[in-house]
């Protein structure tokens, strides 16, 4: 009897700690593919893959020399 409730405790607990180990692996995948999409699909980039910083510090140069040219 003792034996049967040892074993279905030990059951359990390797049970319960696969499922957290797959729950922590789910976690860490997730977290590193919000990471990875984060930082190259939108972090610098417009929606045709132009760069905007590219973009930015051109528009900020037209900018100054606008202004110069009023100057």
């Amino acid at each position: 009897m003792l034996s049967s409730m040892s074993n279905v405790l030990v059951a359990t607990c390797q049970s319960i700690s696969d499922n957290l180990l797959c729950l922590l692996v789910l976690l860490l995948s997730i977290l590193r593919s919000r990471k990875y999409l984060n930082r190259h699909l939108w972090d610098d980039e417009g929606p045709a893959g132009e760069d905007n910083r590219t973009l930015q510090s051109a528009g900020q140069r037209d900018e100054a020399g606008k202004a110069k040219a009023e100057d």
